[in-house]
């Protein structure tokens, strides 16, 4: 009964933000992936609308964030139990380089945490979860995330429960989990539920 209630709080907390307006990364993954879109022709010189990825905490401790390309952003903070971030995809000023949003919980420590990242091109996003830098007995692991896509038809869902998680980078030499998604796509990370 209580994951009853928790999906519907999830799918509610999804509706309402949807109707609102380096440590180890795998930019080389995404590289691969947009290199063999300009040979098979899917990269237009034409820019798409960019879409965005929004955080939201529904943990009991408080989540830290740092967007990081060639620069580390100062740290956010977000509550706990619906703190939430917003950041439209951008460009890397490095060439066919990304960004990374590291997210620690409980304390803000940019050694022990799960990583979104994302490489933008003009029309796709190529985008990946990383539990790499995730140490044993986090509240990541502890507790159940997922990284739900606006449109799934060209982006897959990731969801992550304890250790059943498939679809994200367990260690630097996975090359199974980067995604080329349309740039407009927008992604909602749930941290917890």
């Amino acid at each position: 009964m209580r994951f009853i209630h928790d999906f519907i709080i999830f799918l509610l907390a999804f509706l309402s933000l949807a109707l609102a307006s380096p440590v180890a990364d795998h930019n080389s993954a995404a590289a691969e992936l947009i290199d063999a879109d300009i040979k098979a022709g899917e990269v237009s010189a034409v820019e798409a609308a960019p879409g965005a990825v929004t955080i939201v905490n529904h943990l009991r401790v408080p989540v830290y964030l740092w967007s990081v390309d060639t620069h580390q952003s100062p740290m956010i903070t977000l509550e706990p139990m619906w703190g939430a971030h917003k950041e439209s995809y951008r460009f890397s000023p490095k060439p066919n380089g990304g960004v990374s949003i590291k997210i620690a919980a409980g304390t803000p420590d940019i050694t022990n945490v799960l990583q979104f990242e994302y490489t933008r091109t003009n029309d796709k996003v190529y985008r990946d979860m990383s539990t790499i830098n995730l140490r044993p007995g986090s509240e990541f692991v502890r507790n159940a995330f997922a990284l739900i896509p606006g449109d799934e038809s060209n982006c897959p869902m990731i969801y992550c429960r304890s250790d059943d998680c498939p679809g994200v980078y367990h260690k630097p030499n996975d090359d199974h989990a980067t995604y080329g998604c349309p740039v407009g796509v927008d992604m909602m990370l749930m941290l917890g539920f």
